[in-house]
């Protein structure tokens, strides 16, 4: 299965193959409906899933004070080291298989996975960068549009 990250913005131009996982804090509201469950767009892209393990949890909270206030380099931020850590401590083959195991549950004809991100690539400050480096340090391919 392909994987790659992308933005909630782009999650419109996915082909409807490709199983979206947000890996946000906060969702926007139009990518969850009432039933806070999966469900496809008039293309058949699917919206409303989370990967809960991928959000960065509560030891990472009040860690980001946005770009306005920061004054860190993104590699001086206590946020994305924190998130870094979480990742570390997760088995990553296990994430994997159960990501692709849902998508296949939720679109048997599934060809990928997506991980939802807020940022576009060229920011530096970025749950990506975490996911990127994660990824690679397990050999695993992944996207990063």
């Amino acid at each position: 299965m392909q994987w790659q990250i992308t933005t909630f913005h782009n999650l419109r131009h996915l082909d409807p193959r490709i199983v979206p996982f947000s890996t946000a804090v906060w969702d926007p509201k139009w990518f969850v409906n009432a039933e806070n469950t999966p469900h496809q767009d008039k293309r058949g892209v699917w919206y409303g899933l989370r990967y809960e393990s991928l959000v960065p949890g509560e030891l990472c909270h009040n860690l980001c004070f946005g770009p306005e206030t920061c004054g860190a380099t993104p590699d001086e931020c206590a946020f994305l080291a924190q998130y870094e850590k979480q990742l570390d401590g997760l088995n990553f083959e296990q994430c994997i298989q159960e990501m692709e195991r849902i998508a296949r549950i939720v679109c048997p004809e599934a060809i990928g996975v997506a991980l939802l991100v807020y940022e576009k690539p060229n920011n530096p400050c970025s749950e990506r960068w975490p996911l990127l480096r994660w990824f690679a340090a397990h050999d695993k391919e992944i996207k990063n549009d």
